[in-house]
């Protein structure tokens, strides 16, 4: 694992020269994400709890270009990817492989954070057309399913569990409303994971938008719905503000209908799962 030892090791793999390391300043359910300080700035590296196979890997350099034309063409404030001297987004330190960002000083996660001004940057993000790479992943796209939960509250109570009965009760609304969703089409390439987690206000008073790496095929009114869900957070002046924000920056996604919301409840099934 990373340790703050490892700074000049970390720092000499992106290129930087000498840098220091500080942390863990952060982590999510893949990796930490360390502070590098270095003679020409400072970065965030981040490091995976679990090693990427090939496939993983490829899909990193994808992203990574992903990432830097959103952050070109978008206007909206993105983290920079850097590279190593020999181009690509990943560095690898004692076995391990890092990426590493430019820093953006922000917030903690808030949703309360001002509607509009989500609504006017993910629409800025929205507007970046990317050609797809593969297919729509089911961890966004297919709900669990009634069998599913079925086993999962059955597994639950063997277990003891002090919230099986809890679960037990409301997976009947569960699976009506799983009825309601559609499929997710491959429309463009995607962020995938627009949570207030990763939609944060900065120091200067915008928004930013991080953490790409999950991103792949998806719709963008599948991303609104999600955003309309977490950020909205049942107060409808919120998501009407926000719904408003991005429909009169030139967003195109829709809400027509509970397919919008497919992929909103495919991940938080997945996640409660």
């Amino acid at each position: 694992m990373l340790t703050q030892a490892h700074g000049p090791a970390v720092a000499a793999a992106f290129g930087l020269g000498g840098g220091r390391l500080s942390g863990p300043v952060g982590r999510g359910e893949l990796g930490r994400v360390w502070r590098l300080e270095t003679p020409s700035g400072r970065y965030a590296v981040k490091e995976p709890l679990v090693a990427p196979d090939d496939d993983e890997l490829a899909t990193f350099e994808r992203t990574a270009g992903y990432q830097e034309r959103a952050a070109v063409a978008s206007g909206v404030v993105v983290p920079s990817v850097t590279r190593t001297p020999a181009g690509g987004s990943v560095a690898w330190v004692d076995g391990l492989p890092l990426r590493a960002y430019g820093w953006v000083e922000m917030g903690p996660v808030d949703r309360t954070t001002d509607p509009a001004a989500v609504g006017r940057a993910v629409a800025a993000l929205h507007r970046v057309v990317v050609p797809v790479w593969g297919e729509v992943d089911a961890w966004v796209s297919v709900p669990l399913g009634e069998e599913a939960w079925a086993a999962l509250a059955e597994q639950m109570s063997r277990a003891g569990a002090p919230y099986a009965d809890a679960l037990r009760a409301v997976l009947p609304e569960q699976t009506r409303v799983e009825a309601l969703l559609g499929e997710v089409p491959a429309v463009q390439t995607c962020h995938l994971d627009l949570w207030a987690d990763n939609v944060r206000r900065t120091s200067g008073g915008g928004v930013c938008v991080f953490d790409f790496d999950g991103a792949g095929p998806g719709d963008p009114s599948g991303e609104l719905g999600m955003l309309l869900v977490d950020l909205g957070g049942g107060d409808r002046s919120r998501m009407r503000a926000l719904w408003a924000a991005y429909r009169d920056a030139g967003g195109p996604g829709e809400v027509a209908g509970p397919e919008a919301l497919t992929m909103a409840v495919a991940q938080l099934g997945h996640i409660t799962a």
